[in-house]
């Protein structure tokens, strides 16, 4: 029984290292935590451009500055990696489909004809979880959109959004997580420019970011119900082990009992 408890300690420090693991990705994954806190932090960004003139921008500053100016966007094709959960056109088509209904950029067929360009690709971050009874290593693949502004002319990086994907065995939920995380990609550039999120951008945000963290919170509830079960066993076991013994010490007038 001791060895079982020792196998769901274990079982206990792997689920929540798992269940860590989505919840940071989900911090880090979602365009806007606090959108009040990121708009205000954008605004004082603003500000601050309009100080000394000796003052150099910062990457993220001047990348505000090259979309407020721009008025042409080139979207580049999407990368391919095998453990990304959409194809390089489908990841492609879900972003263009958002910048067009933005509205604010008029999206051209070739980077000479572009003010900027936007290279899209399928982000897989890797993580290694080791396996609680030694039986090796579990590979866990978290994907998200990518999406770097770059100069037309040298296509030198200026800065680089991201949107985690969560990811689903059902086909349905899968199809809309993607969605709303290309809908969610578009929305950090909207932030960048200072624009006002739609009922529709705030709706997909929320939907991922529910999404991660009802997986977590399920991930924990199950752990808990795994250890008040085994507790609950082991328990019983010692108890009715006692009284076995006990009785056993009775039947045989053994005086004292082992164990008493």
């Amino acid at each position: 029984m001791q060895a079982a408890i020792r196998t769901t300690l274990r079982n206990i420090a792997f689920a929540l290292s798992f269940a860590l693991l989505f919840d940071q990705f989900a911090h880090a994954a979602t365009p806007s935590h606090r959108l009040d806190a990121a708009l205000r932090h954008h605004a004082a960004l603003l500000a601050a451009q309009t100080g000394p003139a000796n003052a150099s921008p910062t990457p993220e500053a001047l990348a505000r500055q090259r979309l407020l100016s721009a008025h042409t966007l080139y979207l580049a094709r999407s990368t391919q990696d095998a453990n990304f959960p959409a194809s390089p056109d489908d990841a492609y088509n879900l972003v263009l489909a958002n910048l067009k209904n933005w509205g604010r950029y008029h999206v051209v067929d070739s980077i000479s004809q572009a003010d900027l360009v936007l290279q899209l690709r399928d982000a897989v971050k890797t993580s290694v979880v080791d396996d609680p009874n030694d039986a090796g290593s579990t590979v866990y693949y978290l994907a998200s959109f990518q999406l770097t502004i770059a100069d037309p002319s040298t296509l030198s990086p200026l800065w680089t959004v991201n949107s985690g994907i969560p990811t689903s065995i059902k086909h349905r939920t899968q199809t809309q997580l993607l969605a709303a995380s290309a809908q969610n990609l578009v929305s950090q550039l909207k932030l960048l420019t200072g624009d006002q999120l739609t009922a529709q951008d705030l709706a997909a945000q929320k939907q991922v970011t529910h999404f991660y963290h009802a997986r977590t919170g399920l991930i924990i509830g199950l752990t808990a119900a795994g250890v008040a079960l085994t507790l609950g066993l082991f328990f019983l076991f010692k108890h009715n082990a006692e009284q076995n013994q006990a009785a056993f010490c009775q039947a045989h007038n053994i005086s004292p009992c082992p164990g008493s």
